[in-house]
């Protein structure tokens, strides 16, 4: 079955009509029986179980039908109302030209895109103003989120009223009082066929740039406070701005414009997508003699109780989000860009991590993406020696995406982690 096959009627109604069946009537009710026996996991309760089954059947649909269909949320035209919610929108000015590199520009030649206006919108812990008065003083001002949401680059919303990223969102302003505030950005989403190819790399890098630049010229924090967090796609984005900084610290600016600003001082990174070529289900395929079935033992194919399915991982790879993503440049570029699988296994990519800020990362062992993880904690770690630098944490019987799960006992605690280690300075 190809992404989105339903995206026309009348086959997206029968189709989205034959799954409401099929859960409502066949799936829930031997889902509820069975995990009253057994569950997946020893640790999970039967709500959780529930729960999990249930996202890993709507991550199938929503390769099916048009994500988009099932989740009418907000993008990256227009500035949507936040009444209600402890949150205040605000406009990014689009990246200044004048810092983005030659080899960026090409890529966006290519992919046919430029910077533009996008909306952001400020999340603050209950008790605190929406958002912070700009010009932040340098003396009064504290450590600032700027948050990167996950979504496989094809789905999911800044705004406070998309279920995962405002809960994580106002999840972290609760960590700390020392983290009083989080700027999330909405980037704009990739697509690709049977829908309008629209939006691949580096737009999104170039919205998450424009967020980053928005914090420091127009709100003033100082780069050291900003903590950049991201989550699975948002994750990778957050790596790719990182090493972006990094790279080209003091070789842009001119002399009517400012440089270049300095990397963030903390850098967050959530259960990230961190091999968008595959290389580590392959590379477990690849070891396997022809005709041998001694069985898979990577956690792209052994962790099948995650919610993410075969099409993100595995040999049901490529996704959608991966052919979206790449768009003009193809799945062959996630081989050999650092920017697309900074943990990837091919020799071809050797990503490079020296002067990236001290970073958490957080993942779940039931999670699909838990070797490539592993993987990134390795190469951090290799490029960044010395006590605190690279900080691990790996959730028991977490699934991809746990911390926005209430059902999952682990989240709560994997939260207080990231808040001692936000406190550690």
């Amino acid at each position: 079955m190809m992404a989105f096959e339903y995206t026309n009627q009348p086959w997206k109604t029968l189709y989205l009509a034959y799954e409401l069946f099929a859960i409502l009537f066949i799936l829930l009710p031997v889902w509820s029986v069975t995990y009253v026996f057994t569950r997946p996991r020893p640790t999970w309760s039967w709500t959780h179980a529930m729960i999990a089954a249930f996202l890993r059947r709507l991550d199938v649909i929503t390769e099916v039908v048009e994500g988009a269909v099932l989740l009418r949320i907000p993008d990256y035209r227009a500035i949507s109302p936040t009444a209600g919610y402890n949150a205040e929108a605000v406009w990014i000015e689009g990246m200044p030209r004048s810092l983005i590199t030659t080899e960026l520009a090409i890529f966006a030649s290519v992919a046919h895109v430029a910077p533009i206006r996008i909306p952001g919108y400020w999340y603050a812990r209950d008790g605190t103003a929406p958002k912070p008065t700009a010009p932040v003083s340098k003396t009064d001002q504290k450590k600032v989120f700027l948050y990167l949401h996950g979504g496989g680059f094809t789905m999911l919303s800044a705004h406070p009223s998309d279920l995962v990223v405002g809960s994580l969102s106002r999840s972290l302003v609760e960590l700390t009082v020392d983290v009083p505030h989080l700027l999330a950005v909405e980037y704009r989403l990739s697509s690709t066929h049977p829908l309008a190819e629209r939006h691949p790399f580096p737009t999104a890098l170039l919205d998450a740039l424009a967020g980053y630049i928005h914090l420091i010229d127009v709100v003033r924090y100082d780069p050291s406070n900003i903590i950049l967090a991201g989550d699975s796609a948002g994750g990778n984005l957050a790596l790719a701005l990182v090493r972006y900084l990094v790279e080209n610290q003091g070789s842009l600016g001119t002399d009517t414009s400012p440089e270049l600003p300095a990397p963030p001082g903390h850098l967050l990174l959530m259960y990230p997508w961190a091999d968008m070529s595959n290389t580590h289900a392959e590379t477990e395929m690849a070891i396997i003699p022809r005709g041998a079935n001694r069985g898979l033992q990577g956690s792209a194919h052994t962790n099948d109780m995650d919610i993410l399915g075969d099409f993100w991982v595995g040999k049901r790879y490529p996704s959608y989000n991966s052919l979206a993503y790449t768009g003009p440049f193809g799945l062959g570029i996630a081989l050999n860009n650092r920017y697309f699988s900074p943990a990837c296994l091919s020799p071809a990519v050797q990503a490079q991590f020296r002067g990236f800020p001290r970073t958490f990362i957080v993942v779940g062992d039931v999670d699909r993406l838990l070797d490539q993880v592993r993987t990134l904690r390795d190469m951090m770690a290799r490029d960044m020696p010395g006590s605190g630098q690279v900080t691990y944490h790996e959730e028991k019987d977490g699934i991809h995406g746990f911390l926005t799960c209430p059902s999952h006992p682990g989240g709560r605690a994997a939260l207080k982690a990231i808040g001692r280690w936000l406190v550690q300075d």
